[in-house]
């Protein structure tokens, strides 16, 4: 019960647990449905569709010598750059979405992609 008598519904989680499913990859759900890029479709844009195109570039761009990947294409000088904690809290949680049993991603690289992008569009 609440302070002014009002009852509150409880949720409960539903943990699923059946097999893992295969994720597929978008490239291929594309070719799939027959699906054409449009480059200026996510330009400056928030929403699912631009978050996806982030995703995938960052996908393409990570390559694994053995250890943690690196984004290929750049220099293996590192480079500090101060962030502000919202905006490192940000790409913390796309680094844990766009990241799977196979890659990790971090949040750096993912940010590194983000001014990278930026930079081309001007």
């Amino acid at each position: 019960m609440t302070p002014k008598g009002r009852t509150m519904a409880v949720t409960k989680k539903i943990k699923h647990s059946g097999p893992k499913q295969k994720k597929i990859p978008a490239a291929q759900v594309a070719q799939l449905l027959g699906a054409e890029a449009l480059p200026g479709l996510t330009k400056h844009k928030r929403g699912p569709l631009a978050a996806a195109a982030l995703r995938e570039f960052v996908r393409r761009q990570l390559r694994s010598t053995g250890g943690r990947p690196a984004l290929a294409g750049t220099d293996q000088v590192r480079r500090k750059v101060p962030l502000f904690r919202e905006d490192l809290e940000k790409l913390e949680l796309l680094a844990r979405r766009f990241s799977d049993e196979k890659r990790k991603v971090s949040p750096l690289q993912v940010a590194a992609c983000i001014v990278h992008r930026a930079l081309q569009d001007q």
